[in-house]
């Protein structure tokens, strides 16, 4: 028992772990809306603001897994806030995915951080919606006879009006099929048609086009039934014991894994019934089964949509001791435990020991000696805190022999909180002030960190089952995969008690592993209290040099000069930075005699986003504008007219002015020292001084792949050409601070058709983005030219077609050194630019006064208000105020934090605004 206790003790104690959540002020956004999110991370144990970690990383990812928007934040007493602008230039509708997590939590897999799907709808240009009833499909004739209907409408509500619309069945832009349509004002499209056998409907893609025009896209699959189902039976203490009564959790998915309503038999070998299930909430469910002796179980299953699946059961074991528990047992003080074990079991085994644990902490042990087959045993809840337990029944050597977890609620919060308004009504653009007061179960008030999310229900209905702090830290931080509906889970319902015992038969798993010790010696990330820049200092030989005086210089709008020395190992270390947002470093590094010849530097490498498997991005959704539900397409007209209203307020725009792609002119970039024979910034493409720094150590052809668009490796001529450097279709030829390299080319010594290749390719490689100053691309005849006239022969000249493409695009390469090809890196010196921190904005909210309440511009805001920083005075109170909107009906409040002593809060109610007094 002892044993088993301190291992629990110095795993919490070397390995700590952090929980994380963020509030949003919505949980599905249109194009053009900010997500507004405050981030906790709390301790993984008590709940109280982590003392692990300093530094945040958010992410918003596509269905794809490609990073659209990423931020690194400095936590200020475990929270900080922010915001991502979903900007419909640059982005497209669909499923995406929010993560937050700090480098301490990346240490132990996905389940560790912070996730949240988030659909985004209403691109602004799409103009159609479309009715899609569900396929017909007959494959009896050989082959995918598939008949379509759908109603299309203008997303405006304007009538649809007589056109002929073209509809394509494409696959990755292969035409599948293609039919004109002359479609009506009652916008009814129908049509027939085959698609061989061997296709694949699931990647095909319906379009919509008008005048040549693309209307509207979306997947074939949208109007198919589902047919991939699965279902898992999973035993209740890890494995199912024969001859014993037992327990399976059930867990019944579609192919997005959503939880679907199932039910069937279990049959023998034999054929014969043995038990009866059906799902309950969200797909899961349990069946109860009798003694049975070892032989083939399986499970038919049925669908609410009529299809029909067999399903093979894990196969029970004969020797061996399960745990079982009462989910639904009547007294509510106590939980009860059953031990069954094997005849042989309890002939092999003397005493086991039962320890119960709450997120690290042993809360319960006891050595139990069993003289039956079946031992039953009745704990208090009291000995436990909130949460998930996890008991575990050890043999006399350790070794896990059965698990099982039950969660611990307790019957009323720690906190509570009480929101008053101000007035008992209010009107449109009114101003509205709110009382908060978060006490404690004894009544006094608390101190506390809290955000409060105001939205108008008539754009965005909330889901009140949707993800909070309680639930994150208490079940989604505890579980496997995601939760649906994880509020649901704390309602007062009176099967929530059993459906939330299902819900840990089907997705609990042991997060508090001991194993962890051991992993601990490979760990790749150390828990980052503050930002720092680390790394090696190393001789040509690349031995590491001691004492190794280094001078750390910033460059931008910080000015910042600190020095240290290496330590025996070469390791140096500069830290305590005040945070910054765009900054860059240049690092030296001298020997002991005050020398930086023959003197490296080996940067550590800043914050790279992990990589995600694509079973960890988010699964594509349907296209919003598909069966568009009538609230979802009022809120993308009304967010239209906010979005025009907006820039009116803030640029003084035209009010009837369409909303265009935002252009932003900038200065053209000059590269200094550039012997571009143009002049400095004329070319087709450019990359400056900071993204040479921001590539750092990376090598300059690592850059041009990445940044330069179309650089690649081809073969020139075409037909029986070589390998060359190309950008598109056009060879490269290098220009290093104005000298050719093709000077100092000898294709006489050549010993491979590799070999010109290669020569170039030892240049690029020999550079790093450090050291370039800039880079310059002459692509067009506009700016290739020059350099055509300069650098290539009369019979070179007369060989070569701009009209055909067959000239050279030229990149002119400017190095710090300015010496052409033959310098070397500046010894002992590094370039660096990390990725800044990003500071929180302000909540845009207006001010209604006498003089502008009769403004013509309709206000229309979705979230009405966004308070990420509500801290709590020493009698708990806080004052929040703000103004309503043009919309009469009723906002919902939302209200979630922690307060000094880790004790969480959420908490929900209405606001109803009249409309009275619009615009006097």
């Amino acid at each position: 028992m002892y044993k088993i206790q301190n291992q629990l003790d110095t795993l919490l104690n070397i390995v700590p772990l952090e929980k994380l959540y963020l509030q949003l002020d919505k949980s599905d956004y249109l194009l053009g809306d900010t997500i507004w999110y405050k981030a906790y991370v709390m301790d993984g144990t008590f709940s109280t603001p982590s003392q692990l970690s300093g530094i945040l990383y958010i992410e918003l990812s596509d269905n794809q897994g490609n990073i659209v928007k990423r931020a690194r934040q400095m936590l200020f007493a475990g929270s900080i806030y922010g915001d991502f602008y979903l900007d419909p230039t640059t982005l497209a509708p669909g499923q995406f995915t929010l993560r937050a997590y700090t480098r301490w939590l990346q240490n132990f897999g996905k389940e560790y951080i912070f996730e949240q799907h988030i659909t985004i709808s209403g691109d602004f240009r799409q103009e159609w919606t479309v009715d899609l009833a569900p396929h017909t499909i007959d494959d009896s004739s050989g082959r995918h006879a598939i008949h379509m209907q759908m109603k299309l409408r203008n997303i405006n509500t304007k009538p649809f009006q007589t056109k002929p619309v073209v509809v394509k069945i494409q696959e990755k832009g292969k035409n599948l099929f293609r039919e004109k349509i002359v479609v009506d004002t009652s916008g009814i499209l129908s049509l027939h048609f085959n698609l061989p056998k061997k296709q694949n409907l699931y990647r095909a893609e319906v379009m919509l086009f008008e005048e040549d025009i693309l209307k509207a896209q979306f997947a074939l699959s949208e109007g198919m039934p589902e047919k991939q189902y699965d279902v898992q039976f999973l035993p209740e203490s890890g494995h199912w014991l024969a001859n014993a009564s037992n327990t399976l959790g059930i867990k019944a998915i579609d192919s997005q894994g959503k939880g679907v309503a199932a039910r069937g038999i279990i049959l023998n070998s034999a054929n014969e019934r043995i038990a009866t299930f059906s799902t309950k909430h969200k797909g899961m469910g349990r069946v109860y089964l009798p003694p049975l002796p070892v032989d083939h179980y399986r499970a038919r299953v049925d669908f609410a949509d009529g299809h029909q699946h067999v399903y093979e059961l894990p196969p029970p074991i004969v020797n061996g001791v399960i745990l079982q528990h009462g989910a639904t047992s009547s007294n509510r003080d106590s939980i009860h435990l059953k031990m069954v074990s094997s005849e042989e079991f309890l002939s092999q085994n003397g005493s086991q020991l039962l320890i119960g644990q709450v997120r690290g902490i042993m809360c319960y042990a006891a050595v139990v000696k069993t003289i039956n087959t079946t031992f039953q045993s009745s704990i208090p809840r009291a000995y436990f805190p909130e949460g998930i337990i996890h008991f575990s029944l050890t043999a006399s050597d350790g070794s896990i022999l059965a698990e099982r977890m039950v969660y611990n609620s307790k019957p009323k919060r720690p906190i509570t909180a009480i929101i008053q308004t101000h007035r008992p009504t209010y009107n449109l653009r009114d101003s509205v002030a709110l009382s908060v007061s978060v006490k404690d179960s004894s009544g006094k008030g608390v101190v506390g960190n809290f955000s409060m999310a105001i939205t108008d229900n008539s754009q965005y209905k909330i889901n009140k089952w949707n993800q909070n702090i309680w639930s994150s830290y208490y079940l989604g931080t505890e579980l496997r995969g995601a939760i649906e509906d994880p509020g649901y889970y704390f309602s007062k319902k009176e099967e929530v008690a059993e459906a939330l015992d299902n819900l840990l038969l089907t997705q609990g798993w042991v997060r508090y592993d001991q194993t962890l010790l051991e992993k601990k010696a490979s760990f790749a990330y150390a828990p980052e209290p503050s930002f720092k820049i680390s790394g090696t200092v190393r001789n040509a030989f690349g031995k590491a040099i001691e004492k190794s005086h280094l001078v750390l210089l910033s460059t931008g709008k910080v000015n910042l000069v600190v020095d240290t020395l290496t330590d025996e190992n070469g390791r140096f270390v500069f830290e305590d930075f005040p945070p910054f947002d765009t900054v860059g470093f240049v690092i030296q590094a001298r020997n002991k005699r005050g020398k930086s010849f023959n003197i490296g530097i080996d940067l550590d490498t800043d914050a790279a986003p992990p990589k995600w498997s694509p079973s960890e991005v988010a699964e594509p959704s349907h296209s919003w504008f598909v069966n568009l539900d009538t609230n979802l397409q009022q809120r993308i007209i009304d967010q239209r007219a906010y979005q025009r209203n907006l820039r009116t307020l803030l640029h003084q725009a035209d009010p009837n002015t369409i909303m265009l792609e935002e252009v932003t002119i900038t200065e053209k970039k000059i590269i200094k020292g550039s012997k571009n024979l143009n002049g400095p910034g004329e070319a087709d493409q450019l990359l400056g001084e900071e993204d040479m720094v921001t590539a750092g150590s990376k090598s300059l052809l690592s850059v041009l792949e990445e940044k330069i668009k179309g650089f690649r490796v081809g073969f020139y001529p075409r037909r029986n050409g070589r390998p060359e450097f190309m950008v598109n279709d056009k060879k490269a030829r290098l220009i290093f601070d104005g000298i050719d390299l093709e000077f100092f080319y000898d294709p006489e010594t050549a010993v491979s058709q590799n070999d010109h290749l290669l020569f170039m390719k030892s240049y690029l490689e020999h550079y790093a983005g450090e050291d370039v100053l800039g880079v310059e691309i002459m692509y067009n005849p506009k700016y290739n030219s020059a350099y055509n006239t300069r650098f290539l022969s009369a019979q070179e000249l007369m060989n070569i077609s701009p009209v055909i493409g067959t000239d050279p695009v030229y990149i002119e390469i400017t190095t710090r050194g300015g010496s052409g090809p033959f310098m070397r890196k500046t010894p002992g010196v590094v370039h660096f630019r990390p990725m800044p921190f990003s500071w929180p904005k302000e909540f845009y909210r207006p001010r209604y006064t006498t003089d502008n309440k009769q403004l013509a511009i309709e206000d229309l805001r979705s979230t009405i208000h966004w308070q990420p920083m509500m801290i709590t005075d020493e009698d708990g109170k806080a004052t929040i105020s703000f103004y309503t909107s043009d919309r009469p009906g009723t906002y919902t409040i939302r209200m979630e934090g922690v307060d000094n002593d880790g004790n969480l809060i959420t908490t929900q109610q209405e606001l109803t605004i009249d409309d009275k007094t619009a615009k006097k």
